[in-house]
C-alpha cells in the first residue's frame, strides 16, 4: 500500500539567498529529490526506469507559499503520488515546520519517456505496474497555467555545461535561477507567494534561449522559446507589509 514519504530536513546555507530564505530552484530541488526518492522505494527507481533508458521528467509545477523556510530551519517535507491518469503521473508535496504550520503546498506531473524516442510512454508497455495513488483531501490542481500579461521585458541565456542533468537537458530547477535572476532588483524585498511552470520542450547544452517578460503589480511571467516554445512559468510576490 502506498504511503506518505515524510523526509526532515535542515535548511542549509548553499539552499538560500542573500536574505537567507529558501531559493525558488532550492525548493523544486528538493520536490525533485523527494519525488525521486519516493519512485525507489515504490520499484520506479533508476533499476527499473534509468538503467533502461526510460526517463522521469517532470512537466508542470504549481506551488502555494505560506512562507519560505529560512537557513538552520529544520522542515519535514511530504510527498505522495496521485492517481495515475495515462501517461501522467500526479505527485504532490507539503512543507511543514517544526510546529506543524504548513510552509508551502506543491502539486506537479511527471511522465516517462523514452530516452532514445524521446517520447512518453505506458509504463505497461515496459513491464511496469503503475502505483497506486493516494488522495489526501488537501491537494492543489496541477493545471494552473501561469497568468498571461503584458510584456515589460526581455533577456536570453545560452545553456552552459552545469545546467544539465542526468537526463541530458537543462534541469527544471534551474529555470527558477534563469527567471529571478530577471527581475531580482525588482522582487528583492518581496515575498514570493505562488510558482506556475510549465515545462514544454527540452532544452540542451549550447542553446540560446529568449525569454520574454510579462509583468502587471507583483505578478511576473516568463516565456522561454529557441526555434520553439520551451517553458512557461509564472511568479507571484506580496510587498513588504502586504497580507494575502
Amino acid at each position: 500500500m502506498t504511503e506518505i514519504l515524510a523526509q526532515s530536513h535542515i535548511i542549509r546555507s548553499e539552499q538560500v539567498d542573500v536574505q537567507r530564505i529558501l531559493k525558488p530552484s532550492s525548493l523544486l530541488l528538493m520536490l525533485q529529490e523527494i519525488a525521486l526518492d519516493h519512485c525507489r522505494m515504490l520499484g520506479l527507481g533508476s533499476e527499473a526506469t534509468l538503467n533502461r533508458d526510460l526517463l522521469w521528467v517532470v512537466t508542470r509545477y504549481y506551488v502555494e507559499i505560506e512562507r519560505m523556510p529560512a537557513y538552520e530551519e529544520q522542515v519535514t517535507l511530504e510527498t505522495w503520488p496521485g492517481p495515475m491518469r495515462r501517461v501522467l503521473f500526479p505527485r504532490y508535496f507539503r512543507m511543514k515546520d517544526k510546529d506543524g504550520n504548513i510552509l508551502f503546498r506543491a502539486s506537479s506531473v511527471w511522465v516517462l519517456i523514452d530516452g532514445k524516442e524521446r517520447k512518453m510512454i505506458t509504463p505497461k508497455a515496459f513491464g511496469l505496474e503503475p502505483v497506486e495513488g493516494l488522495v489526501v483531501g488537501d491537494e492543489l490542481p496541477y493545471n494552473m497555467p501561469a497568468k498571461v500579461l503584458p510584456e515589460t521585458g526581455e533577456g536570453s541565456f545560452s545553456v552552459p555545461y552545469s545546467y544539465l542533468d542526468l537526463n541530458g537537458h537543462m534541469n527544471n530547477t534551474r529555470y527558477l535561477d534563469v527567471c529571478f535572476d530577471l527581475i531580482a532588483d525588482e522582487a528583492e524585498d518581496k515575498s514570493l507567494t505562488a510558482i506556475s511552470a510549465e515545462f514544454q520542450n527540452e532544452i540542451h547544452y549550447r542553446e540560446t534561449v529568449s525569454v520574454k517578460i510579462g509583468s502587471e503589480g507583483n505578478d511576473y511571467t516568463f516565456t522561454g522559446m529557441t526555434e520553439r516554445p520551451c517553458f512557461r512559468i509564472g511568479m507571484s510576490f506580496l510587498s513588504k507589509g502586504e497580507t494575502k
